[in-house]
């Protein structure tokens, strides 16, 4: 079972300098620490401030939307980069039932002539097992 530490916080403030000191917390993971602390503080104060007034649902409805209001970005592809992936999800699934010699003859054809003829000899040799 852990014990929690009982420090003030100046002794706080000490032990999170010396951490960032010997490289186990970097300022930007102690900055991110103290905004989710920030914000579990207000989530609860608004909780607790629910329960002494009254007002509001008991116990209170968890929230199933979305925590950010913004919808999620998706980055876009190029064309370029969709024919690559196109390929290589091709290629792969060619040599996956491929035994490790066939595989190897498989990579020196893509090597040498490209995807397509890779992904043709594949299948020949996947049809001919």
């Amino acid at each position: 079972m852990a014990r929690s530490l009982a420090v003030n916080s100046q002794e706080a403030r000490q032990i999170l300098a010396t951490l960032i000191l010997e490289g186990k917390v970097n300022q930007r993971q102690a900055r991110l620490a103290l905004v989710r602390y920030r914000k579990r503080l207000t989530e609860l104060r608004s909780q607790l401030a629910l329960l002494e007034g009254g007002d509001g649902p008991f116990p209170p409805n968890r929230r199933t939307e979305r925590r950010s209001s913004r919808p999620a970005r998706t980055k876009r592809v190029s064309p370029k980069r969709r024919k690559a992936m196109r390929q290589q999800g091709q290629y792969l699934a060619a040599i996956r039932s491929l035994s490790v010699e066939d595989r190897a003859k498989v990579k020196t054809i893509r090597t040498e002539k490209g995807f397509a003829a890779a992904v043709a000899e594949a299948r020949r040799l996947a049809k001919a097992s």
